[in-house]
């Protein structure tokens, strides 16, 4: 999704409570092992768990295929060696511009 840097966007746009005007669930996309897996992210502490299961709903909407992204936005940096490394976040976002 990319949305931000939390799986918790899924329960979000994907969970059936969250259809208007509760949420982003627009599509009214249901499906109830989604709704069960979204719920155990919201309240799971533990960082690898929770990486599992988010994996698991990715794998489930990319079946599902709830929506079809039209487009894909690329973040392009350029900048020259000399002002040394420079680390991209994998979510696009340019926080890296204020660490500088």
């Amino acid at each position: 999704m990319g949305a931000n840097n939390d799986p918790d966007v899924f329960a979000l746009v994907f969970s059936r409570k969250r259809i208007p005007p509760n949420g982003a669930n627009r599509g009214r996309y249901r499906n109830p092992k989604v709704d069960e897996l979204t719920d155990a992210i919201r309240v799971e502490m533990n960082q690898p768990k929770r990486k599992e299961l988010t994996s698991e709903v990715q794998k489930i909407v990319a079946e599902d295929l709830p929506y079809i992204p039209l487009s894909y936005a690329d973040v392009v940096s350029v900048h020259r060696r000399t002002l040394g490394d420079l680390t991209l976040s994998p979510t696009g976002d340019y926080e890296f511009l204020a660490a500088h």
